[in-house]
């Protein structure tokens, strides 16, 4: 799973993984209220992810 905020960077760092052939982007999202949506239903082994997201107050999602 790839979230960032920035649309280049997000499918910039999705399109590097994907062609490494190593690699399975399940999702990549732009804010911090799609990113919580996207794990509890995808439930990605690795979320790489900006520290500074948009959204809700995502660490509710977390604890």
């Amino acid at each position: 799973m790839v979230a960032d905020d920035h649309y280049l960077v997000r499918e910039g760092t999705r399109q590097l993984l994907e062609m490494s052939g190593e690699v399975s982007v399940v999702g990549a999202v732009g804010n911090a209220d799609e990113l919580l949506d996207a794990v509890r239903r995808l439930g990605p082994d690795v979320v790489i992810t900006d520290i500074r997201m948009p959204g809700g107050e995502w660490r509710a999602g977390f604890e």
